[in-house]
Formats: C-alpha cells, structure tokens, sequence
C-alpha cells in the first residue's frame, strides 16, 4: 500500500469467502484464479488439494454481510477499519449499480476486502493493487487456504454418497467465483514519474475503490496523479477514511483541482467506535472542446 509504516504488518493476505446467498450463487471460498503473482507469473489454484490441516484453529472469520465472511488469520492479517466498511457498503443490494458489469481497480489493496466485494457485486473485472511484493505473493497461500477449508467443510455436510458431486461442484465453482480479480503491483510514485497508467490496464477503469490509503500528505500528490492516470472521463471514485487522518485535506483539495466532484458523503462507524468517512466523487468529463 505504497511505502509506509503498514508494510511492517507481517504478510497482509487475502482470505476469501462463503457466499452461498451472493448474486454469484452457491459458491465456494473464492479463488484468486487469472491473477497473476511478481514478474508475470501465473498464479495456479489447486482445486484438488482439499487436504486438511492443523491451521484451522490459527483462523478465524470476519463477516461483512449476512451472506460473505471470510477466514483470515489475525497474527499475519491486519483488517483496515475502513475497507472492512467499504466492503460492506458495497454489499448492500442498494449499491450493486455502482460496480456490476464494470471495471474497477483498488488502491493500496492489503487484504482486498473491498476488492472481493466488488467480485461478489459481478463486476466484470477487478484489479487488486499494491506496491508490496510480500503482499501480492501471500495472496494466494491464503486464497488456497480458504479453498480448501471450504470444500472439507461442505463434504462434511453432504451424506457419504453425496460427498463426491458436492466435492465436484465445490471444484467447479471455486475457480469461476473471482475469476474476474488479478492482483497486480502498483506504486504510485512509480506511476507519477512516467505519467504513464500501469502496463496491465489496457483502457482506464470505471472504478476506483481507495480504503484507508490517505495516511501521510506526501503520498497524497503520487495518490491523484495515479488516480487520474488510471480512472475514465466520468469515473466513479469511492474513498473510505477515517476522520482526521493526516492528509485528508490535503488530497480531497487535489481532487477537487482535478476535477473530481462529491456526489455521496456518509459517517460510517467502525467496529471499535472510530468514525470514519464515506465519499464518492465523479470525475468531470471533458467535452470536444476541452472545457
């Protein structure tokens, strides 16, 4: 999430989710299959590998509506406040407009909760991004994790004869949930330097989702500019902050200097009792004249 102090966090991971009420249907954990891992590679996702472990008791379960939860672990996972409600307010069946059958891209992902909200919500791709490499890699550890536990735990509900469809149907599913997700290493200094969008975008996305990414104010210029670079004319921006952050002022005025106009604000309240703050911004189009 940039260079700062949260890098510190021992393996931020993706830890995937239930959905069996989802407008995606009956699904297994979700696999992070078409992402790609450093320099390219392919990420592959065992859907044999069922396997049980002893780890089962090292994690545990965040919900973020009635039908997603996801298994993480809380000694190498450290959930954001402010993507964990972003997450959630992207849930709501009132907000499904805002991502389904769109691009998005997020910024700063760490776990990615908001980014497997969006998954859930259809949208037609969604681009994880972060500037740790540690980061992207443990991604897939844990999404094979939460496959895995997943299939054990559905073979166990289904009668001894039932077992091996149930097992076929977890496989099948599994891969085809965030088939639409990659991850992809993105810095935002790297992206202002060459005022450039990152390689792997092909056009600009209609989305960007940005939770508790505004922490420092020299980060906040490198933040706008890579915004900018990577949203479409007419774009919706989603921010999710907590109150008083440093910064904030300072990257809500480049916003508005860029063009970017507030269309939604609301105070969302994290489990702890921290406020934070919900905004969603336009991007201004710009007609044949340049005006």
């Amino acid at each position: 999430r940039g260079r700062h102090p949260r890098d510190t966090v021992p393996g931020v991971l993706l830890a995937t989710a239930s959905v069996p009420q989802c407008a995606l249907g009956d699904l297994s954990p979700p696999a992070w299959a078409g992402g790609r891992a450093m320099e390219g590679e392919e990420w592959q996702l065992d859907l044999d590998d069922t396997s049980s472990t002893d780890e089962d008791a090292d994690y545990q379960v965040v919900q973020l509506s009635p039908s997603l939860h996801l298994y993480y672990n809380p000694a190498k996972v450290y959930i954001w406040p402010s993507a964990k409600l972003l997450a959630g307010w992207l849930l709501q069946d009132a907000n499904v407009r805002l991502v389904k059958a769109l691009r998005v891209l997020e910024l700063g992902c760490g776990l990615a909760l908001p980014s497997l909200a969006a998954a859930a919500q259809q949208a037609a791709v969604v681009y994880a991004t972060d500037a740790s490499p540690a980061a992207l890699a443990a991604l897939q550890e844990t999404v094979q994790y939460n496959h895995n536990r997943r299939a054990r735990e559905d073979v166990a509900t289904h009668e001894a004869a039932a077992a091996p469809a149930a097992a076929s149907r977890t496989s099948a599913s599994s891969g085809a949930l965030f088939g639409a997700v990659q991850a992809e290493r993105l810095e935002w200094g790297e992206v202002m330097r060459s005022q450039e969008p990152p390689s792997f975008l092909q056009s600009p996305v209609d989305v960007i989702l940005a939770a508790d990414t505004v922490y420092e104010e020299r980060f906040c210029e490198a933040q706008v500019e890579t915004i900018c670079l990577c949203l479409a004319e007419g774009g919706l921006l989603a921010v999710a902050t907590r109150l008083g952050r440093n910064g904030l002022s300072t990257f809500l005025g480049l916003l508005a200097r860029k063009g970017f106009r507030e269309t939604h604000q609301e105070e969302l309240c994290s489990d702890i009792g921290d406020v934070h703050t919900l905004q969603l911004f336009r991007r201004k189009k710009i007609d044949s004249l340049g005006t």
